[in-house]
């Protein structure tokens, strides 16, 4: 069992930790431009008192996730496994311009559209879910294309959002991968090569959160966040479509990436303005610590995890709509806490 399972999560952790002791090591190296300080990003969604770090940690998640499977005897390489390596791969370095140029939001989204319709033909497709009431509803082509867009659009935004602190995004996909990997054992799933995927990314992640956890040495940057996004999209595609249970377990990020839209929307601003109005900018800015923030998302993520794996169609349908308006609520209530401070201050 611990060869199976065990052995390609130490791998990847160990894997993840050497790239990330050399991309620190290089980022320091002046000789080394690409990682040099003057390409280091210092957007104002990520508060940090040290701004000069590096936003390549992506590189050592993924090379020490594809690494891992690579040398995995356990993994055929068939289409499925293609498009996971190689969507990774690309969504990576497209990210990584992001990191050194800072493309525009128009351009991101065109890229993230593209390469959902190149796995979509790849055969990456929801073709259905399971309903609430029991039974599956399936799609047509057209609705499956949507759905699907919807879906691996929605996961890697909400995961890049939630970047905007240390340790914060590297945690929850560290659950969601753990939880993804209980689910494609469940004998409805039955897909061990998918277990073997889903542990060798925990593994690769939480190597990269020994780096990154407060405070951090490396940020993920959209390299990692936008990728890691993608893998987990796929992988809820490809346990059974577990759309609900993946749900559950990013519930934070996803209801707070739809409070921010509400309120860009509300004040007639892009959706794809990069700010400090998420939840944990919020908490930060009421007096919060780091740490005491990164350990409310964890918490709240575990509670999601437990009832990913735990409950059926229809409680898993009710936990979430509590779930997500008890955060919506509390985004709210924090929104309005931090304006009145603000107000406050300037009176």
């Amino acid at each position: 069992m611990f060869k199976f399972y065990g052995l390609p999560f130490v791998i990847s952790f160990f894997f993840s930790i050497i790239f990330c002791l050399i991309l620190i090591f290089l980022f320091k190296k002046k000789s080394f431009n690409i990682f040099s300080s003057k390409n280091t990003r210092t957007d104002s969604r990520h508060i940090h008192k040290n701004k000069n770090i590096s936003r390549f940690g992506g590189i050592a998640i993924i090379l020490s996730f594809v690494l891992t499977l690579l040398l995995n005897q356990g993994i055929v390489f068939d289409q499925k496994t293609f498009v996971i390596l190689s969507g990774a791969m690309i969504v990576l370095f497209f990210g990584l311009i992001d990191d050194i140029w800072e493309l525009n939001w128009k351009v991101q989204l065109f890229f993230q559209v593209l390469i959902i319709s190149l796995i979509f033909h790849f055969g990456v497709q929801i073709e259905f879910i399971a309903s609430p009431f029991g039974g599956i509803i399936l799609f047509n082509l057209f609705l499956s294309f949507i759905f699907t867009l919807v879906w691996v659009l929605v996961i890697m935004n909400a995961v890049n959002w939630s970047d905007g602190i240390d340790g914060l995004m590297g945690g929850i996909i560290f659950l969601a991968s753990i939880v993804l990997l209980f689910l494609s054992l469940r004998p409805d799933v039955n897909q061990p090569p998918l277990s073997i995927i889903s542990i060798a990314l925990a593994g690769s992640v939480l190597g990269f959160m020994v780096f990154n956890f407060p405070p951090a040495k490396i940020f993920a940057g959209s390299g990692g966040s936008f990728s890691l996004g993608y893998l987990i999209a796929l992988l809820a595609i490809f346990a059974g479509a577990k759309i609900g249970a993946t749900l559950l377990v990013l519930i934070v990020p996803l209801t707070d990436a739809l409070f921010v839209i509400w309120q860009r929307w509300k004040n007639k601003q892009s959706f794809f303005q990069a700010d400090t109005k998420h939840l944990h900018h919020r908490l930060i800015q009421i007096g919060w610590s780091h740490k005491k923030v990164v350990i409310f998302y964890y918490s709240i993520t575990a509670i999601g995890s437990i009832a990913a794996l735990f409950t059926h169609s229809i409680g898993k349908l009710f936990t979430f709509i509590i779930f997500s308006l008890t955060i919506f609520i509390f985004c709210f209530f924090m929104n309005n806490l931090v304006n009145n401070l603000k107000a406050y201050d300037k009176n």
